[in-house]
């Protein structure tokens, strides 16, 4: 990734500046996020990757702002659909990211008081969905583990192309565990020159002991280009 250069204002939108491939989406920072929706794409002839969950090892590295980036350049192919799902109860920042108010979302749904169409929500961007997180229930790691959520994966791959989750950060909690066995893969944010290998190894280690898919890293905040080996060696 390239360092994120913010523009000066909003437009009518409400969206966060911060979402480089809305507001400047000619620029290297949006080309990077280009670079991994193709990734995605070609996964098995695209049809294997449909469902992704986009975490961190700890929080404030990057992941909802690189969640909300890669939909909206998934997003740019106009036949296919794609909704993100705010799976972040500790701290959710999609709905406001995308400038999408609602007190209803997937906390609600999972907890049987309100049906899937009622805890959608449109974006600025027409085939681009969002699934807010709702209310903050007491115990999320527990939702997120339920058959309903499993169903909930199933019901939207009949709807959308791609199914972004952002997930809580893997070392801090126990939700984005509970996730990982439900979508086809995960991708693990990494904020440059913050986050030591060992906390990014540890990571891994929580991610593999669910048997998650981990797809790749996407490196945040970096200023300059970083060889594709040092990529492989993180």
């Amino acid at each position: 990734m390239f360092n994120v250069i913010v523009p000066d204002k909003t437009d009518e939108s409400g969206i966060d500046p911060r979402v480089v491939t809305y507001y400047s989406p000619g620029g290297a920072a949006a080309e990077q996020y280009r670079k991994i929706s193709t990734y995605v794409g070609a996964l098995n002839g695209g049809r294997f990757c449909r469902s992704l969950m986009i975490t961190s090892a700890n929080s404030k590295e990057g992941k909802s702002i690189s969640s909300v980036n890669l939909a909206m350049t998934l997003a740019e192919d106009k036949e296919k659909s794609v909704i993100v799902i705010d799976a972040d109860f500790r701290s959710p920042a999609i709905g406001k990211l995308l400038n999408v108010a609602s007190e209803k979302g997937l906390s609600n749904y999972l907890n049987g008081e309100i049906r899937l169409d009622e805890a959608l929500a449109p974006t600025v961007v027409n085939n681009l969905m969002v699934l807010p997180a709702g209310e903050i229930p007491e115990k999320p790691a527990e939702l997120f583990a339920s058959l309903k959520m499993k169903e909930l994966i199933s019901d939207l791959e009949k709807h959308f192309n791609y199914i972004l989750l952002d997930a809580p950060s893997v070392i801090p909690f126990a939700d984005a565990r509970s996730i990982a066995p439900c979508v086809d893969g995960v991708l693990l944010v990494v904020q440059a020159g913050r986050t030591r290998r060992e906390v990014v190894w540890r990571a891994q280690e929580h991610l593999s002991s669910v048997r998650a898919k981990l797809l790749g890293v996407i490196i945040a905040q970096v200023e300059y280009y970083i060889p594709e080996y040092i990529h492989q060696h993180l």
